[in-house]
C-alpha cells in the first residue's frame, strides 16, 4: 500500500482546492447519471442512450482532471488506459 501514489490536496491551495471540488463535483453527478440510467434501463425509457452518452463523456471529463492533477504523460494515459 505504501508504494501507491495517493496525491494529498492541499486545501490551503485555491488551486488544488479547485481541482478537488470540481472531480468532487463531476463525481457527485455521475452517481447521480447511473442511478437515473438504472431506473430509465429498467423501465426501457428513452432516456437510457442519452444518459449513457453523457456518462461516457462525463467519465473523461474525470479522467482528465484526474490525469492533470497527477501530471501524467500522454505515454502515462495510455498505460493507466491499456492503450
Amino acid at each position: 500500500m505504501g508504494q501507491l501514489p495517493i496525491r494529498r490536496i492541499n486545501f490551503s491551495d485555491p488551486a488544488e482546492k479547485r481541482q478537488h471540488d470540481e472531480i468532487v463535483q463531476l463525481v457527485t453527478e455521475m452517481l447521480e447519471l447511473h442511478k437515473e440510467h438504472a431506473e430509465a434501463a429498467h423501465a426501457l425509457d428513452d432516456r437510457r442512450h442519452a444518459l449513457q452518452k453523457r456518462i461516457e463523456k462525463l467519465d473523461a471529463e474525470i479522467d482528465a482532471k484526474v490525469y492533470a492533477l497527477y501530471g501524467l504523460t500522454e505515454e502515462e494515459r495510455r498505460v493507466v488506459e491499456g492503450r
